[in-house]
This record gives C-alpha cells, structure tokens and sequence, in this order.
C-alpha cells in the first residue's frame, strides 16, 4: 500500500537553490507522491533562484515554498513549517541529504502497526565528492549511524540515547511529537536553535514518549562537505557553553526532560531531575573529551622537506618485493569505503536500485 499521502518532508534552507534543485530532482525522478515543504531563509538574490528552481517542479511535485526573513529564529522557523504539515507523519530534512523514496512506505506502515513507536528509520550513507561538487561523482561513502532505542522505558530509552547521540532527527516521526519539540525551539536564540540544544530537545521527547526502530531498508543519504552548519559551528564548540543564554537554554531542556520523564517512568521530580542532570553532564564531559581529541589530531605537523620526502620514498621502492608488500599492506589496511561503494553498486545488492536512482541526481542535468 502507498501511504505517501500520508506523509510530508519539511526543508529548512539558507542560501542554497543547487542543493533545492538536487533534493527536488530527486523526488521527481523516484516518483514521490507525498508533500514537501520548504522553509526558506534565503538573501534576497538566492530567494529568487530557489523561487525559480520550485516553480520547475510544480508539475511533479506536491511542493509548497514557505519564505523568512533572515533575522526569524531557525527555531520559529522549523515549528511554522511543522505548523504547516497537515499529515499524521513527517520527516525534517537538511537541503542536502535525502530519504530515500522507497523507505517511506515501510517506514510508515511500521508506525501504523506498531503505536509505542514514535519514530522510524533504516540504514544510512554519508558520502563525498570531489572538492565537494553538489553534482558530481561519489569518491568516498560509508555507513552512518542513525538512532535506534528498544527499550522498553522512556527513562532507558533517553539514557541510552545520550550515551550514544546517534542521528534522532531524521527518523519519519509523527507529526503531534515534532509540533511539542519545535513548540520548545521557539524559546530558544537562533543559535541554540539550530546547534546542539535543538537536536537534544527533540530527542527527549521523541525518546521518551516512544520506542524508535531501525529497519533493515537503505532510508538516509547524507552528504559530508565543507560547507555544513554543523562543521563550522563545532570549530568554535566552546562559544557554544560561553554564550550568555546557554544557562537559560539547557534550564528548558532540563525543564522539558523532567516534565516528560514524569509523564513516562519517574514520576518523582528531584529523582528525575537528579536523573537527568547525571545523563547531561555525563553527555558534557564526553563532548569536551571529543573535541579536545579532534583540536590534538586537526594539529597541523611539521612537513618534510620535499627533497627529504622524495628521497625516502625512492629507497623504499628498491626493497625487495616493494610492489607485492604494496598490495598485501593495501589489501589489509586501505580504507575499505571504495569497496563498500563498488559492492553498493553491484547489481546483486540489495540496495542497487535505490543507489543507481540517486547516483542519476548526482549527475549534471
């Protein structure tokens, strides 16, 4: 059964039409017959691009261009799109990475089926392409770890999600879940709406109220580039915990996760406080550990001098069976993310079609 009509994508978007342009060719081209929504914040010469690049799709597409000013808050801004969805599920979306079409009915059916869900997703891709292209040739993909929470408690379920902090967000979900999680956004500042708080927010109450399953179906294809919101922003992590207002936002998410435990499995509120706090902090310290790792391995180091470089290089190929070490140390060592993509696109995979489909939206039109 095809349950598209039951469901609806929702795009926030900043000054991106060729990203708009490849997510939209790619519904068009796998015959999605659900709702997109798009929720743009663009200046006023890229609104123009994107305005156009919808207006191509019209035809083919069920989409609807909703448009604010820059100076909105990204929370106000997803919790009026969320406004704007009038079916019983939905699915938040970066411009740049897609659901893949022939998840979203069995997705959907699962959460038809099985009401102490709140949220369903399926195996997930991050790829690259050469000097970060948006149509171009994949030169890099591997897996990428999405939520899945099977416990049987919501407490459990929202411990068990801060101590991994797998991708919550892009599960298809139901639309009364999302509305309460981005109603929360609103009282946030545009910058602790769209980093870190906001992802923690919804993930409390997605967790909480239900179950999340992982199904056996390719569901996400992400993109890694230079240019996401994400990446930048972790390059100055700590004016995330020095900024003014973080006290005032991690009190709303400690406020919401108290309320909602309560409502689920700790009715007591110093213990779900208490609770709580030893989740978040534990989540904290992990952060700090993570980011002084990446700032102690991103230090550049001393370069060789080229003549030095080439001329170690040039001893070591006159050792004796120099070429079959090469291949046994490749072999064993290589990064093995060429291999995965070969095997992908091997017509015995089980994922073949849906990764030919979307390998043809990276191509030039």
């Amino acid at each position: 059964m095809n349950y598209h009509h039951k469901f609806t994508i929702f795009v926030p978007t900043l000054n991106r039409p060729l990203f708009i342009n490849r997510l939209l060719k790619y519904y068009k081209l796998t015959k999605f017959n659900g709702y997109i929504v798009i929720g743009d914040s663009s200046n006023e010469i890229e609104l123009k691009k994107n305005r156009q690049v919808i207006s191509n799709y019209k035809q083919s597409l069920k989409v609807k261009h909703f448009e604010y000013a820059s100076s909105v808050p990204f929370g106000e801004v997803l919790y009026d799109l969320v406004n704007n969805i009038e079916t019983e599920f939905a699915g938040y979306l970066a411009d740049d990475d897609i659901i893949v079409t022939s998840s979203i009915n069995p997705c959907i059916d699962y959460l038809l089926q099985n009401k102490e869900f709140s949220g369903v997703n399926g195996r997930s891709l991050i790829y690259s392409t050469e000097e970060d292209l948006i149509f171009g040739k994949i030169n890099n993909i591997k897996n990428y770890k999405l939520a899945n929470l099977e416990k049987n408690f919501g407490s459990e379920r929202l411990k068990e999600f801060f101590e991994n902090i797998y991708n919550l967000n892009m599960s298809i979900q139901r639309t009364s879940n999302l509305l309460d999680s981005y109603k929360e956004l609103t009282k946030l500042t545009h910058k602790h709406s769209k980093f870190i708080f906001d992802e923690l927010i919804h993930a409390t109450i997605t967790s909480i109220r239900g179950k999340v399953k992982q199904l056996d179906k390719l569901f996400l294809i992400r993109q890694a580039h230079s240019t996401q919101y994400y990446h930048q922003a972790y390059k100055n992590f700590f004016e995330w915990f020095i900024d003014d207002y973080w006290e005032k936002s991690y009190f709303i998410l400690e406020d919401l996760a108290i309320s909602e435990l309560q409502k689920s499995d700790i009715k007591d509120y110093d213990i779900s406080r208490q609770y709580f706090r030893n989740l978040f902090f534990k989540y904290y310290k992990n952060m700090l550990v993570d980011y002084h790792t990446k700032e102690i391995l991103n230090k550049p180091k001393k370069k060789f001098r080229l003549s030095s470089k080439n001329f170690v290089i040039s001893k070591i190929k006159k050792i004796k069976f120099y070429k079959f070490i090469k291949i046994i140390y490749t072999k064993l060592f290589r990064d093995n993310n060429s291999d995965l993509l070969d095997s992908l696109l091997n017509k015995s995979s089980r994922d073949y079609e849906d990764l030919l489909l979307f390998t043809k939206t990276l191509e030039k039109n």
